[in-house]
């Protein structure tokens, strides 16, 4: 005889707001945070302000070339 139970990880953070199942315990409502985040992120596009310079890197001439070569075989 075994008993057992599945535990989804976005049941127990909260993810979702209209439904937890009985068996569950949320440890948090990461949900909230989650929108936030994302409505941030899209005002940071929109205004421009992100990806900025600090999350970009360059790539030499060189390398560029490799790659180009690369991709054409």
């Amino acid at each position: 005889n075994v008993d057992g139970q599945v535990l989804v990880t976005h049941d127990m953070i909260g993810l979702f707001d209209k439904f937890v199942p009985k068996f569950v315990k949320q440890y948090t409502q990461i949900r909230p945070q989650i929108i936030e985040a994302i409505k941030a992120y899209k005002e940071d596009v929109t205004n421009q302000v992100f990806p900025a310079l600090e999350h970009s890197f360059k790539m030499s001439d060189k390398t560029l070339a490799e790659l180009k070569e690369m991709v054409q075989k």
